[in-house]
């Protein structure tokens, strides 16, 4: 009896590790690479739209405590329907609990919405359910009030790349 449970106090801690081992892999992500967010951000274009509609606001977590040994990072999220289109956008800005960006303006301003050029075009991205990404947005009329950053856009795009990017989690 006493060799069962020397065995058990050795066997569930080492399955409980095991499962803590293949949770943790399975949220680890690999970072993107500065080139990567530099070629992503070359094959991007600017599109401009008046009449904007939101249609969700909100922050939303997207890593876990398992996949980063730190606190969990939050982006704001707002999804937006052009009056003018037939497809739906998603503005993200990865990493601010406070962000910059200021909504007043979206709805009644002209903006250009930067976009990557082959999500833009692939048949998968557009709806309300798999929104094309627009990772940095300015307002036509005002270039000079900066909704967000250059640096920002690029830590978006990284961030982008690593977390949420669809067609890389199939790999």
């Amino acid at each position: 009896m006493k060799n069962l449970k020397s065995i058990f106090f050795i066997v569930i801690p080492f399955i409980f590790i095991v499962l803590y081992v293949l949770y943790y892999l399975s949220y680890k992500k690999h970072e993107a690479t500065d080139s990567q967010a530099n070629n992503y951000i070359q094959a991007s274009k600017i599109i401009q739209f008046s009449g904007i509609k939101i249609v969700k606001f909100h922050h939303e977590q997207y890593t876990h405590f398992f996949a980063t040994a730190s606190y969990p990072k939050s982006k704001l999220v707002v999804l937006i329907k052009p009056v003018n289109s037939d497809k739906y956008f998603v503005i993200e800005e990865y990493g601010n609990k406070q962000s910059n960006i200021s909504l007043g303006p979206i709805e009644s301003s002209t903006i250009n919405l930067t976009v990557n050029a082959d999500e833009y075009h692939a048949t998968e991205y557009g709806s309300k359910d798999n929104p094309v990404p627009a990772l940095n947005f300015k307002d036509a009329n005002s270039p000079e009030d900066i909704f967000i950053s250059d640096a920002q856009y690029h830590k978006n795009v990284k961030e982008y790349l690593t977390y949420d990017k669809k067609i890389n989690s199939k790999k």
